[in-house]
């Protein structure tokens, strides 16, 4: 998540600053001893007002061991890692802080909405904006924006079921850092790539970003193209085009003499606002670019107060992403400037001689009160852009319009798999609609941007068929009319396209799609569900899946205790052993595969001691187990506990240690089936 490439930093930022309304500055709390709640909460909250997040998340977790059912810090260390663009964290954190006080803030509904609907659960964040706009009553610009993302979800579950064929893998320049924004620069030796890049080498600080935790700022690189998708080593541009601050963005002129990227603060941290255009010339005997200078006429400024001082400040507009027609006249680039739809627009400047026109906004049809970006003409004609405003899968997707300068066409999404739920921020067509490079976060690459080689698959037609039966895992008999739900694996998530209801023979049968991943999901009245997977990669032909593909489920017994293998303790110890996580992870995997179930954990222990004191320590024990649970994502709700003490000894008399080992034991029971998350407290 940098400012460069998707703009994700600033972007999060302005709507955080619109959900929190700020975070006021706290002093630092002195770690000359261990310091109490409250002042861990003002350092955390400092280093947060700082942006640096990383370096926050460390001191809430913190705070947290100190208060674990603290609200505040739940939704805290959550936006740490929206920031820090981490969304399966993020989500995590969520969900506990909403399991605890559900309508203490709707906005934590919208920002729960937005992660979930980043990592493709699509159905979790329908219901987490659904609960946001039935608390939320002011018709405002996140009521407005909750009802894009759902507009968002259903077109991206229609595409997930046909997507085009397009094959995407990260390109060979991918390293450890982000990479992204690709722009291709011809030479009379041959062609290079010029992209945007946090990789070790860079000229900034050398522990990068406290905000981002990227491990450097980003800079401009430039790699050989031995082909459209090989490439050698990356080279660093140098100190004459990169500075300390976030380079990058580049573009090339169409007649190769002249590079246009955009600098943060002017190239020096923490002391200028804002980002604008610069350009620098080839020099062709040098074989080198020369040094940067700013683009008069394209990069705007504003007028800000400083209370603190009682004066007004002038300082830049975030004018980033320059782009330059094939004819040379025109640049699109992106800026928050005042005169816009909101956030960061789509602009264009015309060229007359050496001279840049007063820059006009795109227009409504293509830009939104929330952001686009990235703006790209094709060789067609046609611009490519980002936004997140539009519908789309994810949070930013890509768009193609027809038009020019103000005038254009409704934006047509780009759809699966060019578009993911993660964030897709360019495309530079190679070929077009053939090959392309594109940068996105979706898993599946080294950093937290890649660029990726795109290319169109040849048209098959495929008939790729799943076929089983649903069986008793006990007895091995079938288990008639049951339900299989089959489950498309897209971007480490899965999402639900079909749904099969057997006979009385148990048996299911799907159509798939190829070179896809899928998980069937069984269920039947008075059975824990079971799944199995499946895979039409590399299939080639029409054929039927031909493997053991019967489904075992296990019969429920309610209230019949369970002992969970290894989970045992020392003597008048209650701290789990670290053996003892395995199996309580199969436990939440059960409970979050089988939403409708409730447990009781029952603690018990030898019968040293006495009775009083072995009900207390096995009480502990049930807890601990409890804990840990609700750690892995299980509700509190769906858990209860009970310390049996020495009454229920498996061994005995106990004769050796191992007796006394078998009974401080702990067990689980399956108390209902029914159980329904409550959507008011």
């Amino acid at each position: 998540m940098r400012n460069f490439g998707s703009c994700r930093a600033w972007v999060f930022g302005a709507i955080l600053v619109a959900l929190l309304g700020g975070v006021a500055p706290a002093a630092l709390a002195q770690r000359g001893k261990r310091p109490d709640l409250p002042a861990l909460i003002a350092e955390a909250d400092q280093l947060f007002a700082q942006r640096a997040f990383t370096k926050a998340e460390t001191v809430y977790r913190e705070a947290l061991r100190a208060s674990p059912k603290n609200y505040y810090l739940l939704v805290q260390l959550a936006h740490c890692n929206y920031y820090l663009n981490r969304p399966d964290q993020a989500v995590k954190w969520y969900d506990l802080a909403l399991n605890l006080e559900p309508t203490r803030r709707d906005t934590t509904w919208f920002e729960y909405g937005l992660e979930q609907k980043k990592i493709g659960d699509y159905e979790g964040s329908t219901q987490s904006f659904t609960r946001f706009l039935e608390l939320h009553k002011r018709n405002d610009y996140l009521l407005r924006q909750a009802k894009v993302e759902l507009e968002g979800i259903e077109f991206a579950i229609k595409e997930l079921r046909n997507p085009a064929r397009y094959a995407l893998d990260p390109i060979g320049v991918v390293g450890k850092g982000g990479d992204s924004d690709p722009a291709i620069f011809n030479t009379s030796s041959g062609r290079f790539l010029i992209f945007s890049s946090n990789r070790a080498g860079n000229l900034g600080p050398e522990d990068g970003s406290a905000e981002t935790g990227e491990k450097s700022l980003s800079d401009l690189w430039a790699a050989v193209m031995e082909n459209d998708s090989t490439f050698g080593k990356p080279e660093h541009l140098g100190k004459l085009i990169n500075t300390e601050n976030e380079d990058g963005s580049a573009c090339i002129s169409p007649d190769n003499t002249t590079l246009y990227f955009s600098i943060i603060g002017g190239g020096r941290i923490a002391k200028e606002l804002g980002a604008s255009i610069y350009q620098s010339a080839w020099d062709a005997e040098k074989r080198a670019w020369g040094p940067y200078e700013k683009v008069e006429g394209v990069n705007g400024s504003r007028t800000r107060e400083v209370p603190e001082r009682g004066k007004t400040r002038t300082e830049a507009t975030f004018d980033i992403q320059p782009f330059i027609t094939p004819d040379g006249n025109t640049m699109y680039f992106a800026s928050d400037r005042d005169g816009g739809q909101g956030g960061l627009d789509l602009w264009y400047a015309t060229r007359a001689g050496n001279v840049w026109s007063t820059p006009v906004n795109c227009g409504p049809e293509v830009n939104t009160e929330f952001n686009e970006i990235q703006p790209y003409i094709s060789a067609t004609g046609e611009l490519i852009f980002a936004s997140n405003g539009h519908t789309g899968m994810g949070g930013f997707d890509l768009y193609r319009s027809r038009g020019a300068l103000n005038t254009w066409s409704t934006p047509e999404n780009l759809g699966s798999p060019l578009n993911s739920s993660f964030d897709e921020t360019t495309l530079l067509w190679l070929q077009t609609d053939s090959t392309a490079l594109i940068t996105s976060n979706r898993p599946g690459g080294a950093g937290s941007d890649d660029i990726y080689y795109v290319r169109k698959l040849p048209p098959v037609v495929l008939q790729i068929t799943i076929q089983g039966t649903v069986r008793d895992r006990t007895t091995r008999q079938i288990i008639p009319f049951a339900t299989v739900t089959l489950y498309q694996a897209t971007s480490g998530r899965e999402t639900a396209i079909d749904t099969y209801r057997t006979d009385q023979n148990g048996r299911y049968q799907f159509t798939l799609q190829p070179e896809a991943d899928y998980k069937l999901i069984a269920t039947a009245p008075e059975y824990l569900q079971n799944e199995a997977t499946a895979s039409t990669r590399g299939i080639t032909q029409s054929k039927r899946l031909e493997r053991d593909i019967d489904i075992f489920l296990e019969r429920i017994e309610l209230s019949r205790p369970v002992v969970l293998q290894n989970i045992y303790f020392d003597f008048d110890k209650s701290d789990l052993r670290p053996e003892s996580t395995v199996e309580l992870d199969r436990l939440a995997e059960l409970m979050l595969t089988n939403p409708g179930i409730t447990v009781q954990i029952d603690g018990h222990t030898d019968t040293n001691g006495s009775e009083q004191y072995n009900r207390g320590l096995s009480d502990r024990r049930a807890k601990v187990a409890v804990d840990y649970l609700i750690e892995r994502g299980v509700s509190a709700r769906r858990i209860r506990s009970f310390g049996f003490g020495e009454s229920q000894p498996l061994v005995y008399p106990e004769l050796s240690d191992d007796d006394e080992q078998l009974n401080r034991r702990t067990e689980f029971r399956i108390l209902t089936l029914d159980f329904v998350p409550a959507s008011t407290p």
